[in-house]
């Protein structure tokens, strides 16, 4: 099963920890929580620049960790690379990507964007497979790849590159950059709109 606490660190290495204040929609952001997320879930800390670690985990665990079901995941890298989408685009596009990346590596997956059990024993089953983690890793890099380059248009097309580093990155080191994102681009899939 996955932990949350070997989670975290994958997920504040792509987030800042100085406030970022957007110029274009004027969101603040800090460790990527938004003054946004936090009004929306009622959070007692409003503004992100007054974040403490303890909050940051907090944050992190009951808004993504638990309601995703990311612990009851059999490897800890799938479940940090799906934690690392919902939090970057949100929990519905992320767990759509991730169902969606599934049937493209063959297993059957309803694709309603809800980490329900079919959705977890779906993962966990699939797992079991020759080169499971690996593959269900590459396609889920392609599918974010391409779900960025979708979203990439006007103001948002500045963050592209960054974007398409952190969808890369599946927590195994450099050299997994190249040898996942050059199988296929998954410019024809037709499951990835949010």
């Amino acid at each position: 099963m996955a932990s949350f606490t070997l989670a975290l660190p994958f997920i504040l290495k792509h987030e800042g920890t100085e406030l970022f204040e957007d110029k274009v929609n004027g969101e603040r952001s800090r460790y990527g929580i938004t003054m946004k997320l936090l009004r929306a879930i009622s959070y007692q800390v409003t503004d992100p620049n007054n974040l403490m670690p303890a909050d940051v985990e907090n944050v992190y665990c009951n808004v993504f960790w638990i309601p995703n079901k990311l612990i009851e995941i059999e490897s800890q890298l799938v479940a940090n690379k799906i934690l690392d989408m919902a939090v970057n685009m949100g929990s519905f596009t992320a767990i759509r990507l991730l169902q969606a990346s599934l049937n493209s590596v063959g297993a059957l997956c309803v694709i309603d964007g809800i980490m329900g059990p079919h959705t977890t024993i779906t993962i966990n089953e699939f797992l079991r497979t020759d080169n499971a983690e690996e593959r269900l890793l590459s396609e889920l890099v392609i599918k974010a790849i391409a779900y960025y380059k979708q979203i990439a248009t006007g103001s948002k097309a500045q963050y592209l590159a960054g974007w398409i580093t952190r969808a890369e990155d599946i927590g195994t080191g450099v050299a997994d950059k190249v040898a996942f994102s050059t199988l296929r681009d998954g410019g024809k899939d037709k499951v990835i709109k949010g």
